[in-house]
């Protein structure tokens, strides 16, 4: 089988020459794989060029190879995930230190890897540390709110960011000699979107609030109040809460 794959590749190219590079990591298969060719035709490999070493790229081109690679692969930049030019060279300084024989890009990627893990549990502990920001949500949940509310609030791809109140909008309802004017004053209104509280307001589904407030609220008053209605058994589960949020916008 493996010869005759050898006759018709060199049937191919006596039809129609071009050039074949074959990447092969293993000594043993360049040879067989020259053994096998002869026994079919003596022009198959270019005389003189039917082994080409290639030892891989130069280490001063790891650092911006592995940029691209996580760019290229992830479709984000490196700062994305916690990770900088310092922290590839610190990389590749400790790459330099390990034998010879193991200096390859794909070792030196998978210690770029092993180093955005650890670094990674890192920042993990300190923002565990951190104390929480105390938010409120103002949801609307009537037919169309989506539109009206997209009005107040950041829209963002990061679910930390996104449906922050902007301060721009609200502003109008807080001026004076304004028709939009309401009771809040500047000063609140600055509290609650920059100061201690973080505000959001989105648009959510009548039936996805209930449903994340029947399953994941310990307030006896707001159980009871929802118990009335002798919701659906599985408004009261949280992973069925959960595939509900994830459908909605």
């Amino acid at each position: 089988m493996i010869k005759g794959f050898f006759r018709d590749l060199n049937g191919i190219l006596r039809r129609a020459p071009f050039l074949v590079l074959w990447p092969l990591t293993e000594d043993s298969d360049v040879q067989t794989m020259l053994s096998y060719s002869k026994a079919v035709s003596g022009t198959l490999f270019q005389k003189g060029f039917e082994l080409l070493n290639f030892s891989g790229p130069g280490k001063e081109y790891f650092c911006d190879i592995a940029t691209r690679t996580i760019e290229v692969i992830n479709g984000k930049s490196i700062a994305d995930f916690n990770l900088n030019t310092n922290d590839l060279e610190s990389v590749l300084r400790e790459f330099n230190q390990i034998a010879r024989i193991d200096q390859t890009i794909r070792i030196y990627l998978e210690m770029v890897k092993e180093h955005w893990e650890s670094k990674n549990q890192y920042f993990k502990k300190i923002k565990d540390k951190m104390p929480k920001p105390n938010e409120v949500w103002f949801i609307f949940t009537y037919k169309n709110a989506e539109d009206v509310v997209k009005q107040f609030a950041r829209q963002s791809e990061h679910s930390e960011n996104a449906w922050m109140a902007t301060h721009e909008k609200l502003y109008e309802y807080i001026r004076t000699n304004d028709q939009r004017k309401s009771i809040w004053d500047s000063q609140r209104l600055q509290l609650a979107i920059n100061g201690a509280l973080k505000t959001r307001i989105l648009f959510m589904s009548t039936n996805a609030l209930i449903m994340a407030v029947n399953s994941y609220s310990d307030n006896k008053k707001i159980k009871d109040a929802l118990a009335e209605f002798n919701l659906n058994r599985n408004w009261g589960l949280r992973h069925k809460a959960q595939e509900t949020l994830s459908r909605t916008h």
